[in-house]
């Protein structure tokens, strides 16, 4: 499905996802991109375990839809649907989409909470990558999209690219500036060696 402009509600991409995981079977990939504004709110679940602002906020990171937000909280539930022997891949062109899906986070667990027991719960298998860390803006575009979507496009070469996820996202590191860094994160199950094989 591809929702563009006043097609790209929330209730929509809700449904929309709904529908395919629902449809899933094991061995089977769902691959999400999202090429948009990312915001940031404050969090008012208390799951964010990243530090405080001058003001001693914490955020949650979102995406903008036509008509609203979608937050990182809502995409963990959402996540947590997808059935095991599944995988995801998710592949983020907007500001401050680091931490845009949960992930495990192993050795220094936070204080557990209900969206990292989602997360920790996640049955499936996969990775994201996102145009710019937690706390950076993305690169913006004309018609062409963002610079990450160009940069990702012009790699992958129509498929012709042949390596590992890790690679791919060594290569974009690479060719991104400084202030506007990429990022790839494993989820759920064996993500780690997922994104290192594939």
């Amino acid at each position: 499905h591809v929702r563009i402009n006043e097609d790209a509600t929330c209730r929509q991409f809700k449904d929309d996802f709904e529908t395919i995981v629902k449809k899933m079977k094991e061995g089977d990939i769902l691959k999400f991109s999202f090429a948009g504004h990312g915001t940031q709110v404050p969090d008012i679940s208390g799951d964010e375990d990243d530090e405080p602002n001058d003001r001693g906020q914490k955020f949650d990171e979102g995406f903008c839809f036509y008509d609203g937000i979608i937050i990182d909280d809502t995409v963990a539930e959402m996540l947590a649907t997808i059935p095991k022997g599944c995988y995801f891949i998710g592949m983020i062109d907007c500001c401050y989409s680091g931490e845009a899906f949960r992930y495990k986070i192993d050795g220094l667990q936070p204080s557990k909470n209900r969206i990292q027991e989602l997360v920790d719960s996640f049955a499936f298998t996969g990775l994201w990558l996102s145009a710019a860390r937690e706390n950076q803006l993305a690169v913006g575009s004309s018609d062409k999209g963002g610079l990450f979507t160009q940069n990702a496009l012009r790699l992958w070469d129509v498929g012709n690219f042949t390596g590992s996820y890790v690679e791919f996202h060594d290569k974009l590191r690479r060719i991104s500036p400084a202030k506007h860094i990429p990022v790839c994160k494993e989820l759920g199950i064996n993500g780690y060696h997922f994104m290192r094989k594939c």
